[in-house]
């Protein structure tokens, strides 16, 4: 089965005690105890979207939906989103990453 290998912004960020990992092109996001804790929840999250995405066979609807556009044999992932619509919440960015994310290429 061909893989799609996307690098996917995730803006990481402290709110209270937590580590919030945030992924602006899936609106996803996972938290953890600390930085490390937030990467591997974020991995699992997005494992658990790209799976049900699949099962459910709206993979392509759902990341249309988002803002990616199709091109060929790959996507390309949206612009990041403005993060403006957050103003209320004081964020305490900690850093941003370009996460590799890996999902079956069904459409």
């Amino acid at each position: 089965m061909a893989i799609h290998n996307i690098n996917l912004q995730v803006i990481f960020f402290k709110e209270d005690a937590k580590v919030i990992a945030y992924a602006p092109a899936l609106d996803l996001s996972a938290c953890g105890d600390n930085l490390e804790d937030a990467k591997k929840g974020f991995d699992t999250v997005v494992k658990a979207f790209f799976e049900e995405l699949m099962k459910m066979g709206t993979l392509e609807k759902v990341l249309h939906t988002l803002g990616w556009r199709k091109k060929v044999q790959t996507w390309a992932v949206p612009q990041q989103r403005n993060m403006k619509k957050y103003s209320s919440i004081p964020l305490h960015i900690l850093s941003t990453a370009q996460i590799p994310v890996h999902f079956p290429a069904c459409c």
